[in-house]
Formats: structure tokens, sequence, C-alpha cells
């Protein structure tokens, strides 16, 4: 049992500094650990519960103070910048933990309810699942002012996505989030010559009573197998509009760890993997009933534990705000690109920097850069259609 808690320890360490490199994507890391030469056990598998889970509440402080994202942390972007640009950028980090946590406790709660649906419903997922994203996709597009430029975006991201994701690019959604939210965030802050406030430690007055509700509903969206973080909080956003950016914030931390554990439930019930983490516990153990309760256990702690280091790392980077925030673009701009073509190699450096020429399109066209997003959301609908290229 000792060696069982050490390794959950070291597990949240890892997580940690996993998640305060910027773009680095939990998925990635939680692969990489099959390779490991550590023996494949119980340990091990609560280590890389741990990691991943604890990644998923700290990847949002380099989201939110730098801009920039991972695969599923991309959305916070736009608002999580907003708000740090009001100097409440601490709250917005705060607001990210709190989805976190309330999510996991809706998801425990929702697990049967979720056992249940995944035995009697699996088979109409197909059919939901792309009607819910092109309904999405259509409310956005009419909610733009400039149709005509809004329809450009959509066409070019949605063509984009399809290419990449299916010409076997290593790691292609980490070239095209980088490149269609990452870089154009980056590029604004060296060139507009940002001036970051000074940062407010407080948490805004009517904040909990609407993270409450997000952090319930992110929960309950990511029961919906196939439905990934990003699709999720982009389907609640259009459903939930009287959120605002606080709310919407809170749905992308509570998403992102609910869907880790629900996805460790679904390993469980129907022996598929939706993450990174659960293809790892697929190659290091078996998961049983026997097994089960042990890794859940484990995951409840390491929500609590990350929720608790989340806070105090947050409250430590804020200071980051006060060096020169161009310098510090820059600098992270450069290690983006050395991500990319490290990860993705030179082809995903020209896949990034063509998504960066779309998303630069539609600012210059004044219209949301959500609307990138389609990039995934496209490929996902004709994916569930049994369109396959």
């Amino acid at each position: 049992m000792i060696e069982e808690i050490n390794f959950l320890l070291i597990g949240i360490i890892a997580g940690t500094i996993t998640g305060l490199i910027p773009g680095l994507h939990a998925n990635t890391i939680a692969l990489i650990t099959i390779y490991s030469p550590l023996e494949k056990n119980i340990g091990f598998a609560l280590f890389v519960i741990s990691m991943s889970i604890t990644h998923s509440f700290v990847d949002a402080i380099p989201t939110i103070l730098l801009g920039a994202p991972s695969e599923e942390s991309f959305l916070s972007v736009l608002p999580g910048h907003r708000m740090l640009l009001q100097g409440k950028g601490f709250e917005a980090i705060q607001l990210t933990i709190f989805g976190g946590l309330f999510a996991s406790i809706t998801a425990l709660l929702l697990m049967p309810f979720f056992f249940s649906f995944t035995n009697n419903y699996s088979e109409t997922l197909p059919i939901i699942i792309p009607a819910i994203l092109f309904g999405t996709l259509v409310l956005l597009l009419f909610s733009e002012k400039n149709k005509l430029n809004a329809i450009i975006v959509i066409l070019f991201s949605s063509i984009l996505g399809i290419i990449v994701l299916n010409s076997g690019i290593k790691n292609p959604v980490l070239a095209l989030v980088i490149g269609f939210f990452a870089i154009p965030s980056l590029l604004q802050s060296i060139f507009s010559d940002t001036k970051i406030p000074e940062q407010k430690k407080s948490f805004g007055n009517g904040s909990s009573k609407t993270a409450m509700l997000a952090g319930f509903v992110s929960g309950l969206i990511s029961i919906f197998p196939g439905i990934g973080p990003s699709q999720a909080a982009f389907v609640s956003k259009k459903i939930f509009r009287n959120m605002g950016k606080r709310g919407y914030l809170t749905i992308i931390g509570g998403i992102n760890t609910a869907n880790l554990l629900f996805s460790l439930l679904m390993l469980l019930v129907i022996g598929k993997t939706r993450t990174g983490m659960t293809v790892a516990l697929n190659n290091i153990i078996s998961v049983d009933m026997k097994i089960f309760p042990i890794l859940l256990a484990g995951a409840v702690v390491s929500v609590g534990l990350a929720t608790i280091v989340s806070e105090f790392v947050a409250g430590e980077a804020i200071k980051i705000t006060k060096m020169n925030y161009q310098n510090i673009s820059k600098a992270i701009l450069i290690f983006l690109v050395f991500i990319v073509i490290y990860l993705s190699g030179i082809m995903g450096l020209i896949v990034a920097l063509s998504a960066t020429g779309i998303s630069l399109f539609g600012l210059a066209g004044k219209v949301k850069r959500s609307l990138a997003m389609s990039f995934l959301m496209v490929p996902t609908m004709l994916f569930y259609l049994g369109i396959v290229f």
C-alpha cells in the first residue's frame, strides 16, 4: 500500500510539471509511460491516473497566463486572456480549478446513470453526436454578422482538419490547435504591445453560483462517449448562453477532468479507450471489478490533491505577469514552434502555419475565432456518419 501511495504522489508531482509546460498534451505524456522500463503494476497505473488528472487541472495556468494551450484547453485562451487583461487572471484560473473539482463530484454521482446509458443507448450515439455538432455549427454561423467570412473560415478550417487528421502526420491535433489558437494569440501579444495589469487574487461576485451550475453541466455533458472536451464545451456554450465567460471557463476546466473519470468507467464497462490515460492503463493492467475501485479511489484522491496544488501554483505563477510580457510571448512562440517540429515534424509546422493563416483571416474579417473549431467538429461528424477518407 505504501508503494501505491508513493506512485500516486509522484504522479501528482509529474502532472504538475507537465501541466506547466506550454502546449504539452496529457495524452502524449500518458502514452509515453507505456514505454517506461518500470514494472507495470497497479502502483504504476495509479501514477498514470494521478499524473493525468493533475495535468488537467494545472494546464489552465500556462493557457490563461501565456496564451499557450494544450489540445484540451485551447478553448479557454480567449475568455481567459480577456480576464487576464482585466486583472482577473487568477480568478480565471480558479474558475477552471473549481470546474474540475465540482465536475468530478458530478461525474461520480452520475456514474450509475452512465453505466446504464452505455449499455442501453450506445447504438444511438452515431446519430445523436453528429446532429448535435451540426446544429451547433449552424447556430454559430447564424450568430455572425459577416456570414461570408464566417463560411470561409468554417470551410477552410474543415478542409484543413479533414486533410491533416487523415494524413498520417504525428500529433495532428496538437499542430492544428497551436496554429489556430496559440500562435495568433501570441502574435497579438507581441505586436500589440499588450500591457498586463496587476492581477487581483480574488473571486468575483456571483462567480460561485455560476461555477457550480457550469461544473454540473460539464460533468453531465461528459457522459456522451465520442464528444470530447472541445465539442462538449462548444455545445454547452450555445445551450447555456447566460453563463458568461466565468461559467464557460468553469465548463472547460470541468469537462477535461470529468472526461478522464468517465473514460475510466468506459474502459471497465465496454473495454474502449477514449483518452491517452485509458490507452496507457489498458497496456499496464487489466481493469476489472476488483481493480476498478482502487483506481477510482486513486482518481478521487488525485482530484483533491490536484485542486490544492493547482491553487498554490496559480498563486505563484500569477507573478509572471509582472515581467515583460512581449519577451515572454516571444519565448513561448519559439518554444511552441520547437514543440510542433519535435512532435509533428516539418509537415506539422506547415500545418500550424496554415491554421494560423486561417485564424488571422478570421480575426481580420471580424468573425469569432471559435469558428475554427470546425477543424475538429466536421471530421467528427463525418466519422460518426461513417464517411471515411
